[in-house]
């Protein structure tokens, strides 16, 4: 899939819900981020990384990218897995990565 847009992305997921089609996967938010169709996830990315102790740009290497969203997904499952489900009544996935993505972005709009 191209060109993702916040409503196709959110009307793809809804539909997956729906088995009428595959959930979004890591390999099409990278798709996603690297097309820079997605501006919450991407810009996300680069305020995550400008905030790391050796802060640098985030990879774009498809590689690396996806490496970095599968170790993100695993460390978020892991700290606020358990707690999400019984809130959201679903484990955390792709979509609400892509989602969390973009609240970093809309966040580090409000501190600055």
């Amino acid at each position: 899939m191209r060109n993702y847009t916040l409503i196709n992305w959110l009307l793809i997921y809804d539909l997956a819900e729906f088995g009428l089609c595959e959930f979004p996967d890591i390999d099409s938010l990278i798709t996603k981020i690297q097309e820079g169709s997605g501006t919450g996830p991407e810009m996300g990315l680069n305020i995550a990384f400008a905030h790391l102790e050796n802060a640098r740009a985030p990879p774009t290497d498809t590689d690396e990218l996806k490496a970095f969203l599968n170790m993100l997904e695993k460390a978020l499952d892991q700290t606020i897995g358990d707690e999400w489900e019984q809130l959201a009544g679903w484990r955390l996935n792709t979509n609400d990565t892509e989602h969390l993505l973009c609240k970093v972005k809309r966040i580090a709009k409000h501190l600055v």
